[in-house]
Formats: structure tokens, C-alpha cells, sequence
């Protein structure tokens, strides 16, 4: 059993009905109601899971279009009745929602069996589509070619109207009958063609008079003379009528022989349109899907009641398995009631496999939620307040369970505080030797004495700012809080005489419990300040920890890439070489050439390999520690890096703890100590960068101009080359990019015999791999 009403669950129902996109998968969620086994429960959660999964691909996984067809196949099944054209239409309607979903998901199928299974094991039932495509038309009327009786119909129809208009008009034109004609039009009534005759004139055209217009002044006649054409059309109509019906009832019994096809489809898209809607809610309200646990535990982290809109103080509650009994203290207005009302609605939203609004909602599958929230006293049943409240409690007693959860608001309220105090205790005291997980709200201090002293209890309170006289709706465990009564009535203008004589009242006990209470109460808002302020240090420090993550990722990543990238260029600079020379080898065969001349075109292979892996090799060297000596600005220095070497580049910045260097196209901040002086000749420079726990690191950009002459011809290329270079002169840059790819080498060689020939150009050498390694030529240019 599950008490919905008080908990406003029904509320709830209708937020979400609100995102669904037909009558009937409204219907279902408002018919929604929680259940108690688990295994239903996660079923309906991994469903949801798998359309979320969908959206993260921004799939819009809902159907276009959903029909009731239910009472169309029910009217099928009557001997001699029929759909009609719209019922056909609607049909049709539902099978194109149905397989445009089943196309959707099918490159999805392995992310989603579930949901893929309800597509899978029914297939679309084209031929009732092509049927209905060849007797309605897009907007649900019956076509005119519906068949070939009625193709035949229509035409002898057409014709026949067509006669009926010109024999019509030839009485507008004529001398001898235009001037009886009221207006030169056309007219129909009772289904037959007529014209318009002034009243004056009745009689002068021989036929039969159908009506007379308002005024009187116009009859409207149908003459002798289309009377036969007239009455044929009406027997043609007829025909057609009755062709149309045989259509139809040929259709209804096609549609009622796939019923349960049909039924299936609907259902299908109705579930579809249930979860769609949840997930909707589910990112409206920032929700999270609810995981169930074999412990009796209930876990609520930054919990939003959905149906309060704004100034939502987020509820965070922990009931461990160890307690049987939760009693919740603090002033009136502070939210207990509410508390109690979010801590059910999330229960009972979960076991309805809806998704929660919080940040994390973990719990047991309980079998029942029993709430005593609110006054529900009975006029009729002439039960007082108390009454009513002790009776409710006796029905829940009654029935619940170890598996039930139990909710009382003011628990022993509405009756002698002593009395009322007792008779709470004995009933909290009743549930814990049951072992039901009990809930209750109170202010009296009976209650409240009875939780500190027993272990099994979970105290909790709402905090209350005694400096502001104001409730912070935040949930505190632990500590029992005070009514604060004295204090809000002092907020509230009540005199001061009036309270100083209520303090007299009050015994010597009672006075001494409320100040512990209240210093209590004055410490854990001074801890809970300094919790807070020690959260957004942490999170500050977590979030610089994860940017320092993401950044080391992102340049190892850059080491693995550049590696990989430089060792490929090689080889395929090696492959070029290769085949060229193999290819001058081949041509001195050709050309019977001595032996000689063979073994030393091999032999320029060799030493090309060579030269390349003692390039591959420089470029990636490995340093060993040597002497460190005072680092300074401008100086040549090698960087540690986590795998145990050592990357090149030049000191730019520096003061006592951290140096700047530039390497190639980065620079990075390092450690002094992580940074060693060494001597490398100037032409030398490093190709990659790896990344140190403390230093930061940022792009500082390709060469300021580029020249790309990749697929132009060798001439337009040298041409594109000349002209570049040209216009950087012109500029203050000295040092520019020449992309001319891998390929034959063709372009590479003439870039190259080129920049030799220029007497502007200081020198020329390949791009390291992060500007394009071989495919790219830099260029230096005298200034």
C-alpha cells in the first residue's frame, strides 16, 4: 500500500503528463502508481536508461504521431461494419510512427536491447501501408481511383456534369432566356443542378422549382432539359456510395486479420511516448536515476522538492541501516513537514521507476509508504484533530511491516503535551521492537529525550539561525533542535512582559534542556560555516586538480601523437627513397650498366636509412644528468619530464622559483629545479613536449605566413613559391612555411633547388613533426 494523496504524488503525475505527446501516453502516466518489486522496478529504469542513452547521441527518440485505433479495430470485428477513410489514415499514421522509430534505432540495437527488442520482434506491415496509400491519400480522403469500378463511376459523373453545365450556360447567353436569369451562376440544391430565375420570370423556363432565396426575389429552377442527366448522376452516386462502402469493408477485413499487429504498434508507441516524457522531467528538473540496495537505507544528496519552483534549499539525508527510527525536531515554518512530504515522494517516485530530483537517491524497495501527514479531521465523524490523527495511526500499525516505511508528522500533537509526549514514545517505541522504519516529526521534548537515549534512533533537526530568527531549511543529524518558540513570538511583536513571565512558567528542567538545545544549536551553525567554507576550498581545489589532469592528458597524448606521427613520416620518407632510387636501379639495368653501378646506387639506400634514423635518433635523445650550473636568461637548457627524459628549448623568462621556456611552437613554466643548462648548436631545435605536475602550458602558433602548394603542377607550384616569398620580404617576417607534402618529392626537390639559388634566404630545413615534419620546409630569411 502506498498512500499517494498526501504525499501530492498525483501532482507529480501531472508535471510529467505534460511532456507526453498524445492523449494516451497522458492517460498512462497518470495512471502510474509505485511498485514493490525490484526487478519490475529496474526494468522500467533500464528502458528510461536506454532512451537517455539515445539523447546523448541528440537522437530524439519519440514518435511523430500517435493514434487511438483501439475503437476503429474494436468496430471491425461487427459483422458489417467499417473503418472509414480517417480511420484508415490514422492507421496508416501509427504504422509510419512506428517503423520511422524502428530505423532510428536500428545502428543503435547494442546500446539499447531492451527497447531494440520491442522493435525487433515485430516487423512493419508494409502491405496494409500500401493498401491504404492506394485508397486514401495523404490527408485522409478517399482517393477517385480507389478502384476501377469507382475510376469508371467518377468519369461517367464528370462527364454528366460537365454536359449539365454547358446545357446551363447556354441559357445565360441565349437572347431569349438571359434577361429571366436572376445572377449568370451555377447553383446546386437538394443535390441537383438549378439556375437562378428572377422571381418575375417563373414559369418562363419550363422545369422544377427547387427554392426561393430570402428576399423572394430569386426561384431557383432546375429545367426539363437536365432532369434526365440529373437523375442519372444521383444513381451514379449511389453506385458510388455503394462501391465505397465494398472499399472499406474490404480494407476492415485486411485491417481486423492484423489486429493484434496493430494493438502491438500502438502499445509500442505509447511506451515510447511514457518514457520520452519522463526523461523530459528528468532533464527539466536536473534528476538522477534512483538506485535500489539490498540494506534498509535511504540516501538523499542535494534532493529538490519538484513542486517548490524557487529558493529550493537542497535536502541531504543519510538513514543508515542501524536505525529504526528517525525523529525530526525544530521550529514551526522550518520545513519538517516538508522533509517528511519529499523524503515519501522520492520513494514512491523511485519504486514508480521515475527518475528523482536530486543529485544521488539511494534506497531500499519498500513495500509499502504509510504517511500521517496533515489534519484530516472529520467533520461528519465528528473526530477532533487528535482523533483523527490517533486513529489513522492505528490503520497504519495495523498494516504495516518490516518492510514498510512509516511517516507521522507531530507525532502525539493536538492533545496534553504530557499525555500527547507518552503516548508518541509508546508508539515509536511499539514500531522499533517491530522493526519498521518509522519517520516522525515533533516538537515535544518527551519525544526527543526518547531519541537521544536510544541508539537505534537517528536524531535530525531543522537548523534554525538564532541571530536572524529565521529558518535555513537545512536538514542537521545528530542534533535535536528547539522549537525556538519564545524567539519567533518575540519576532512577532508579542510583549516583552508577556515573555519574561512564559520564561518564569517554564520549570528549571525544561529551561536547562532548552539552552543546551540552544547552544547546541548556535555550534552547529559555526561548524556548519566552517564546513562550507572548507567545501568551496576543496572544490577550488579539485577543480584546479582536474584542469592540471585534463592538461597532462592532453600532452602526453601530444608526445604519443608526435612520436607516432614523426616515426610514419620517416617510413614513408624512407618508402620515397626507396622506390626512387629502386627505380634508378632498375633503369641501369635497363640499360646494361655495370655491376659497379648497381651496388652503388644501393649503397646511397643505405646511407639515406642511415642518415634518417641518426635524424629520428638526435631528434628524440635522451639526455644524462650532468652538473647543473646557474641558469640564466636566453640559455639553452633541457627540461625533466615524467618518463625520466629530457625535452630541449630556451630560457625567455625566469625569476627564483619558476623559468619560462620556449620549445619550438609551446612554452611552458617549469620548476628551477627541473630545468639543467646544456650546449646544443643553434640549427638544433626540439620536436616535442611533455608535461610536469607544476607547469602550465600554452600555444603560441604556427610561422605567421604559409605557402601551400600540394596537387598545383611543378611549374604553377615554383610560380605560387616565387611570389610568396616575395611578399613576405616586403614584411617584417623572417620566417616563413613552405607546405609541399610527401608524394614523389618531385615538389620538395624543387622548393628546395630553389631556396638554394636565393640569396635572401638565411637557410631552409624541414618542419618538425608539429608543423608537418617532411611535408614542410621552413624558411629563414636574411634581414
Amino acid at each position: 500500500m502506498f498512500e499517494l494523496r498526501v504525499l501530492e504524488y498525483d501532482k507529480i503525475l501531472e508535471i510529467i503528463s505534460k511532456y507526453s505527446i498524445s492523449r494516451l501516453g497522458r492517460d498512462r502516466i497518470l495512471k502510474l502508481e509505485p511498485k514493490s518489486n525490484r526487478e519490475t522496478i529496474e526494468l522500467e529504469l533500464n528502458k528510461l536508461k536506454e532512451i537517455y542513452r539515445l539523447s546523448n547521441y541528440n537522437i530524439d527518440f519519440v514518435p511523430p504521431v500517435i493514434n487511438d485505433i483501439y475503437p476503429m479495430l474494436k468496430k471491425v470485428s461487427i459483422t458489417n461494419s467499417y473503418v472509414t477513410d480517417i480511420d484508415l489514415h490514422r492507421i496508416r499514421q501509427n504504422i509510419k510512427s512506428f517503423t520511422f522509430l524502428r530505423k532510428i534505432i536500428k545502428p543503435y540495437l547494442k546500446y539499447c536491447p531492451i527497447i531494440g527488442s520491442m522493435f525487433k520482434n515485430i516487423s512493419p506491415p508494409y502491405d496494409l501501408v500500401d493498401m491504404i496509400n492506394g485508397v486514401v491519400d495523404e490527408q485522409g480522403n478517399l482517393r477517385d481511383d480507389a478502384s476501377e469500378k469507382l475510376i469508371g463511376i467518377n468519369e461517367k459523373i464528370k462527364s454528366l456534369k460537365k454536359s449539365i453545365e454547358k446545357i446551363l450556360k447556354n441559357y445565360f447567353s441565349s437572347p431569349e432566356t438571359k434577361d429571366f436569369i436572376q445572377e449568370p451562376t451555377i447553383t446546386i440544391k437538394n443535390d441537383r443542378y438549378v439556375i437562378p430565375l428572377k422571381h418575375s420570370y417563373m414559369g418562363k423556363v419550363p422545369g422544377v422549382v427547387h427554392a426561393h432565396s430570402g428576399s423572394n426575389q430569386t426561384v431557383f429552377v432546375e429545367p426539363f432539359t437536365i432532369t434526365d442527366k440529373n437523375n442519372e448522376i444521383k444513381i451514379l452516386e449511389k453506385e458510388k456510395e455503394k462501391e465505397i462502402r465494398r472499399i472499406l469493408r474490404d480494407c476492415s477485413v485486411r485491417i481486423h486479420a492484423r489486429e493484434n499487429e496493430l494493438k502491438l504498434i500502438q502499445d509500442i508507441l505509447v511506451e515510447i511516448d511514457f518514457i520520452h516524457a519522463k526523461l523530459r522531467f528528468m532533464k527539466d528538473y536536473q534528476s538522477v536515476f534512483p538506485e535500489f540496495i539490498n540494506e534498509r537505507t535511504v540516501i538523499i544528496e542535494e534532493g529538490r522538492h519538484p513542486l517548490i519552483k524557487s529558493n529550493v534549499v537542497p535536502l541531504n539525508l543519510k538513514i543508515d541501516k542501524e536505525y529504526r527510527a528517525v525523529v525530526i525536531t525544530g521550529p514551526n515554518t522550518g520545513g519538517k513537514t516538508v522533509l517528511l512530504k519529499t523524503i515519501g515522494l522520492f520513494i514512491c517516485m523511485a519504486q514508480s521507476a521515475l527518475p528523482v530530483p536530486a543529485n544521488n537517491f539511494r534506497s531500499q524497495v519498500f513495500k509499502s509508504v504509510f504517511a500521517e501527514i496533515g489534519d484530516e479531521q472529520s467533520i461528519e465523524q465528528s473526530l477532533s484533530t487528535f482523533s483523527a490523527h490517533i486513529k489513522h495511526i492505528k490503520d497504519i500499525i495495523n498494516s504495516a511491516t518490516s518492510d514498510s516505511i512509516v511517516l507521522i508528522d507531530e507525532l502525539g500533537a493536538g492533545t496534553d503535551p504530557i499525555e500527547g509526549g507518552a503516548i508518541g514514545t509508546a508508539i515509536l517505541d511499539h514500531m522499533r521492537e517491530r522493526n519498521i522504519l518509522t519517520l516522525v516529526t515533533t516538537h515535544l521534548s518527551m519525544i526527543k529525550m526518547y531519541a537521544l537515549e536510544h541508539r537505534d534512533v537517528l536524531v535530525a533537526s531543522v537548523q534554525f539561525n538564532p541571530k536572524t530568527l529565521r529558518p535555513t531549511y537545512r536538514v542537521v543529524l545528530g542534533i535535536p533542535g528547539r522549537s525556538n518558540a519564545l524567539e519567533i513570538a518575540e519576532m512577532l511583536g508579542l510583549q516583552r512582559d508577556i515573555l519574561n513571565r512564559t520564561k518564569l512558567y517554564m520549570g528549571e528542567k525544561e529551561r536547562s534542556f532548552d539552552n543546551v538545545l540552544k547552544r547546541l544549536s548556535e555550534m552547529e551553525i559555526t561548524l556548519s560555516k566552517k564546513e562550507n567554507d572548507l567545501s568551496v576550498k576543496n572544490r577550488e581545489i579539485e577543480e584546479k586538480l582536474k584542469d592540471f589532469n585534463q592538461k597532462n592528458k592532453i600532452l602526453s597524448d601530444m608526445e604519443l601523437f608526435y612520436k607516432s606521427r614523426f616515426e610514419r613520416e620517416v617510413e614513408e620518407l624512407l618508402s620515397s627513397y626507396r622506390k626512387k632510387l629502386e627505380r634508378a636501379i632498375h633503369s641501369v639495368v635497363r640499360n646494361s650498366a655495370s655491376k659497379e653501378s648497381i651496388k652503388k646506387a644501393k649503397s646511397t639506400i643505405e646511407k639515406t636509412k642511415e642518415f634518417l634514423k641518426e635524424y629520428e635518433k638526435e631528434a628524440f635523445k635522451v639526455y644524462s644528468d650532468e652538473k647543473k650550473e646557474e641558469i640564466k636568461t636566453g640559455m639553452d637548457v633541457k627540461v625533466r619530464t615524467p618518463a625520466g627524459k629530457w625535452v630541449r628549448g630556451t630560457v625567455s623568462e625566469m625569476d627564483e622559483k619558476k623559468v619560462t621556456v620556449r620549445a619550438g611552437l609551446l612554452k611552458m613554466v617549469v620548476s628551477v629545479d627541473d630545468v639543467d643548462p646544456i650546449e646544443i648548436p643553434p640549427s638544433e631545435k626540439e620536436i616535442k613536449i611533455v608535461n610536469k605536475a607544476n607547469y602550465d602550458v600554452e600555444t603560441i602558433g604556427r610561422p605567421s605566413m604559409s605557402c601551400d602548394i600540394r596537387g598545383k603542377r611543378f611549374e604553377e607550384a615554383m610560380l605560387e613559391v616565387e611570389r610568396f616569398l616575395d611578399k613576405a620580404l616586403l614584411t617584417s617576417i623572417d620566417r616563413v612555411l613552405i607546405i609541399h607534402g610527401l608524394g614523389t618529392g618531385a615538389l620538395r626537390e624543387g622548393v628546395w633547388n630553389y631556396l638554394g639559388s636565393c640569396n635572401f634566404v638565411s637557410k631552409y630545413y624541414y618542419a618538425r613533426p608539429e608543423e608537418g615534419g617532411f611535408g614542410c620546409t621552413i624558411v629563414e630569411l636574411k634581414r
